[in-house]
This record gives C-alpha cells, sequence and structure tokens, in this order.
C-alpha cells in the first residue's frame, strides 16, 4: 500500500471523505465523497482532484483575482497549467492574474459540450427530415445512446454497426470501419 494511501486509511491526508465542510471547500459533493470512498483507481482520481481544488466565491474576474492575490507569489509563479470550464470570465481571469500559465479546458466539459452538440444535430436533422420531433421507432433515435457511449464501453460489434450505419453501409458487422482496427483506433 502507498504511503498515502495508509494515512487516508488511518484517517489523515484524505480528511475531506470524513469532513463535510472540508468537502464542500475542495468542491468535491456527494457523489464525489460517495465514489471516492470507494477503492480503485477512478476513486484514487477523485481524491487527488479534489485536493488540488480551490474554492472561490463569486463567478466574476475580480472575485477570482481577488482570491489570487490571498495566495503566494511563489505559488502561483509555480503554475504552469490552469484546468477550467469554458468560462470566458475564468479565462480572463487567469490570463490577467498567471499570464505565464496554459489555460486548458478540463475534458469533462470538452465531452460534455460535444455530446450536446451532437444531440443538437440529431434534434436539428430529424425535424428537417421527418418535420416533427423525434420518436424512439426513428433510427437516428435508436443509435442516440450508442453515439453517447464511450467507445471503450461499445463491443466490436456495436461499434462495427453504428460505424457502417453511420456511412450509409447499414448493418454490416463483419467488417471493421476502413482505416480502423476492431478497437475504433486508426489502423
Amino acid at each position: 500500500m502507498h504511503p498515502r494511501h495508509a494515512t487516508a486509511a488511518r484517517g489523515g491526508g484524505a480528511g475531506h471523505r470524513r469532513d463535510p465542510a472540508r468537502s464542500a471547500a475542495l468542491g468535491a459533493g456527494s457523489h464525489h465523497r460517495q465514489v471516492a470512498s470507494r477503492p480503485g483507481p477512478v476513486a484514487h482520481r477523485l481524491r487527488r482532484r479534489a485536493r488540488q481544488r480551490r474554492a472561490i466565491e463569486g463567478r466574476t474576474a475580480a472575485d477570482v483575482l481577488a482570491w489570487l492575490v490571498t495566495t503566494p507569489l511563489q505559488w502561483r509563479k509555480s503554475i504552469k497549467y490552469v484546468a477550467i470550464d469554458m468560462s470566458a470570465t475564468y479565462r480572463a481571469a487567469v490570463r490577467t492574474g498567471l499570464p505565464h500559465a496554459t489555460v486548458v479546458v478540463d475534458h469533462f466539459h470538452v465531452v460534455q459540450l460535444a455530446n450536446k452538440m451532437l444531440s443538437k444535430v440529431r434534434r436539428r436533422t430529424t425535424a428537417e427530415i421527418r418535420g416533427r420531433r423525434g420518436r424512439a421507432s426513428d433510427p437516428e433515435w435508436k443509435a442516440g445512446r450508442r453515439l453517447l457511449r464511450n467507445r471503450e464501453d461499445l463491443t466490436d460489434e456495436h461499434f462495427a454497426t453504428m460505424w457502417n450505419t453511420l456511412r450509409g453501409e447499414g448493418d454490416n458487422r463483419a467488417n471493421p470501419p476502413d482505416g480502423m482496427d476492431r478497437q475504433g483506433e486508426p489502423a
């Protein structure tokens, strides 16, 4: 067992699991506390991320900059990357307060936006083609859940069916997509 995990098991280090006030300050909601209390790699990532989060009251650039001023200068200079949601306010605050840091969008928000856009396109396309909202019996709505799933959660058969249907080749399960191997990676 890693020493950090042993410390957490004794009740130290990962106190946010036992202290709801600290959890709230770190931005870990009840779902995160439940998942973080389970063993495994996902729980470890959540515990690690929870220690890295900082809670800031308010959602304005001034609030973020006011908080940054309260932190040690050496710490601010050591920051290389800042992961944020797609908020222009936060981006502006980070660019002002930490001009040397690279701003990146966290993967959750990128995937969330991609899924929203895919659903928006499906709704618009269905309305244009059928002149009505989608129904469960429509092929584009049957495929909806599959389109929004992670590749690693799809069987090879499901992936090939989805891919070939999108390409207009029908339900040709025997053939993986051109230029792709059976796992959906570029060949």
